[in-house]
């Protein structure tokens, strides 16, 4: 990444301001008086995230694999219609590979810069993914007990809150660790291609 550093800046802190809107909106989105419209800013969202990881293809060429996984999870996601399960289970392993090539190539970037953050980033991922399911999983027993107890609508509202309550606190976790970067960054100067050859 030695020639991108400006490349680098400059759309790593608009992801940054992308993601502080896609949870702005997303808290938004959870209230009850909230209309069905309010989903269309959530796919403008969606789809501005999956251009500004393409825009950093030329930093780390996972950010191209992300972008691609990304954006074949947001046509069958968000603008396809929902109710065809073979699509929601395509998309919904796309997002989770493309997820997998953002937070990797992060920690790719970060390496040898700030190894401490490179390991948060891989960490982050497995917190999202095999903490994802075991709060699934929690959700779940929640759902039956409250169901068999109290009512069915009762027990979705608290699945729903326990996994949008972690979800939440895992999107903060990224904008921290963004903001991180861009700050462990500014202050980086990386090497010349001649630099690095005269050393050799």
């Amino acid at each position: 990444m030695t020639n991108n550093k400006a490349l680098f800046m400059k759309w790593a802190q608009i992801l940054f301001y992308v993601q502080c809107a896609a949870v702005v909106v997303s808290l938004i989105a959870s209230l009850p008086f909230v209309g069905s419209w309010f989903t269309w800013i959530i796919r403008i969202i969606s789809i501005a995230t999956v251009f500004v990881i393409y825009k950093l293809s030329p930093v780390n060429p996972r950010y191209r694999k992300a972008a691609i996984f990304m954006g074949i999870s947001t046509i069958l996601l968000v603008i396809f219609v929902k109710e065809l399960w073979i699509l929601v289970i395509v998309g919904a392993i796309c997002s989770i590979i493309g997820m997998y090539q953002e937070y990797v190539g992060h920690s790719e970037v970060m390496a040898g810069i700030d190894d401490k953050l490179a390991k948060n980033w891989h960490s982050l991922f497995h917190w999202d993914f095999w903490g994802g399911l075991a709060v699934s999983f929690i959700g779940a027993i929640c759902l039956t007990i409250l169901t068999l107890t109290i009512s069915s609508e009762v027990s979705v509202d608290v699945a729903v809150v326990i996994a949008d309550g972690y979800q939440t606190i895992l999107n903060i976790v990224y904008l921290v660790f963004l903001k991180r970067m861009l700050t462990v960054y500014a202050n980086y100067e990386p090497q010349k291609e001649e630099e690095i050859t005269n050393e050799g």
